[in-house]
């Protein structure tokens, strides 16, 4: 699974909430050589047998690793805040989705704000109508953040690595 904010700060208290799991890797403020190497070796399906790791079964990470690192070894993504730019969305998705993926699918979740937040202003209509306009002017048909895809608001998946019962 990957959770990706925007904010660093996020990431450290969705991390700070995550303490008392095993298997959880967070990618904030500092990112350096050690850090990058677990993320690839524990999320990248490109490398050979030999060099991956199982260590991390959860990534935490802010917009730093949503360009240029193959995240493919997952197939959860969860966007914990939806960014102003919509093509971070579809930047988060590449990662998680490529070719080489041992999953047949990907599980994409988005939170919200509270209506109590989003009466400022409200960043899932400004992503949805930013996104509208690019496939328009593209003439793409994919969906993004539109209903209808499978939408599972309020069920949570099973536990990773536990099969859920018939």
């Amino acid at each position: 699974m990957v959770v990706f904010s925007k904010f660093t700060n996020t990431v450290a208290h969705i991390e700070k909430g995550l303490l008392e799991l095993e298997g959880v890797l967070a990618v904030g403020k500092s990112v350096h050589k050690g850090l990058l190497d677990a993320v690839i070796r524990n999320f990248n399906a490109s490398l050979p047998d030999s060099e991956r790791r199982d260590q991390y079964r959860v990534l935490v990470a802010s917009d730093r690793l949503s360009e240029g690192i193959s995240l493919h070894r997952a197939n959860i993504l969860v966007n914990y805040d939806i960014p102003w730019n919509p093509t971070r969305l579809i930047q988060r998705l590449g990662r998680v989705n490529r070719v080489g993926s041992p999953f047949a699918e990907v599980f994409v979740y988005h939170f919200f704000p509270t209506e109590k937040d989003s009466s400022v202003v409200d960043p899932k209509a400004v992503a949805q109508n930013k996104l509208h306009l690019i496939h328009r002017a593209l003439r793409e048909d994919a969906k993004i953040l539109k209903g209808g895809e499978g939408d599972v608001a309020g069920e949570v998946p099973a536990p990773l690595g536990v099969p859920e019962e018939p």
